[in-house]
Formats: C-alpha cells, sequence, structure tokens
C-alpha cells in the first residue's frame, strides 16, 4: 500500500511540469549568456597571443590564432541557434502545459455541476436547452404521426384472439388478423369459407331466447 501511494506522489502535477519547463528555459538563457562570456575570453586570449607572434614576425602562429578564433566563433554561434530552437520548443510545451492545466481546471468545474445539477454552468444550462429542444421534436414528431386507430385496430385483434382460442387454443395472432382483415372484405373467401360464414350468419338470432 506505501508503494503504491509512493508511486501517486511521484507522478507529475500540471504546475511540477510548468515549474520544470520555467527552469530548462531559465537554464537555456544562462547558457547562451556562458556562451557569449566564453567567446569574449577566447577572444581575448587569441589577441593576446595573435599581437606577440606578430611581434616575432611568427605568420603562421597568427594565421593558427586567426583560424582558431572563428572555430570558436562557429561553435559559439551554433549553441546559440540551438539553444534559441530549444527555447521555441520549451515555450511551446508550457504553453500546452497551461492549456491543459486549464482544460483539466474546466473539466473539473463541468463534472461537479453535473453533479450538483448546477443550471447556471453555461454548459449544463445549454445542454439542458439541447435536450429540452430534443424531447420537445420528438414529441411533435410522434403526435404528427402517430395514428390512435393503430390501437383500435390492434385491440380488435386481441379481444377477438382471446375469444377465438377459447374453441380453437392454437389459433395464432396472424390468424385471427387474417380472418378480421376477410370479414372486413380486405381478403375474398373461396366457396367452403363463404358457405360456413353463411351457416354461422344463419344460426344467429336476434330473439331473447337465444341473445
Amino acid at each position: 500500500m506505501d508503494q503504491y501511494y509512493g508511486k501517486e506522489e511521484d507522478v507529475e502535477t500540471p504546475e511540477m511540469q510548468l515549474d520544470n519547463l520555467r527552469a530548462q528555459e531559465g537554464a537555456t538563457r544562462a547558457v547562451d549568456v556562458w556562451a557569449q562570456e566564453t567567446l569574449v575570453g577566447i577572444y581575448d586570449k587569441t589577441l593576446e597571443m595573435w599581437n606577440a607572434a606578430a611581434d616575432r614576425g611568427d605568420a603562421e602562429t597568427q594565421n593558427g590564432l586567426t583560424e582558431l578564433y572563428k572555430g570558436a566563433e562557429h561553435m559559439q554561434q551554433n549553441l546559440i541557434h540551438t539553444n534559441a530552437a530549444m527555447k521555441s520548443v520549451l515555450e511551446a510545451a508550457q504553453a500546452l502545459a497551461k492549456q491543459k492545466q486549464e482544460i483539466e481546471t474546466e473539466l473539473t468545474t463541468l463534472v461537479k455541476a453535473v453533479e450538483e445539477a448546477d443550471m447556471s454552468n453555461p454548459h449544463i444550462e445549454a445542454m439542458a436547452e439541447m435536450m429540452e429542444t430534443d424531447i420537445y421534436e420528438m414529441i411533435s414528431y410522434n403526435e404528427e404521426y402517430y395514428d390512435p386507430s393503430e390501437d383500435v385496430y390492434d385491440n380488435a385483434i386481441s379481444e377477438m384472439l382471446k375469444v377465438i382460442r377459447q374453441s380453437a387454443p392454437k389459433t395464432t395472432h396472424a390468424v385471427a388478423d387474417r380472418l378480421f382483415n376477410t370479414l372486413l372484405g380486405d381478403y375474398e373467401m373461396n366457396d367452403i369459407q363463404r358457405g360456413l360464414l353463411i351457416s354461422l350468419v344463419n344460426t344467429i338470432t336476434l330473439d331473447d331466447k337465444n341473445s
């Protein structure tokens, strides 16, 4: 357990990352100053040696010292350019770290607002308005395309099926639906079906004794 918490403490926070980037940027500036001061020291020393060689008439040493200084100057310029590029990278990383910190803060605020149903939060308010609009459109759509007669039709089939199954338990809903639509005239009956229907109708009387 202690190892777990130790690992958690080692994780860098956004604030720690920003501090590290600032420290690296400061170190980069220090290197630039050091490089400039070093080049000045090299120049002063090579100039002193160059003058001494000139007094001796030693042209070869003079040329060597001149090339030495040019090499030192070239390395110093490369170091400055490298540090300038590194500084740009550090500045970009610093901006990203700051942006990350702002997003994390905003996300924490949003989560808290959701948990507390805080309608004063602009994101929650916008989300609620969007949901309200979607619900309203869904209700309007259902009211426009909903046909109450479909429920009446389904209920009629279901009730008829209950009655039929009292005499024919294995009758399916599809058969009841077909019978209902046949009686409505949507399907043509064959001679046997027509004869049976006539026989059924003829057995039905309207006197009180058989009602």
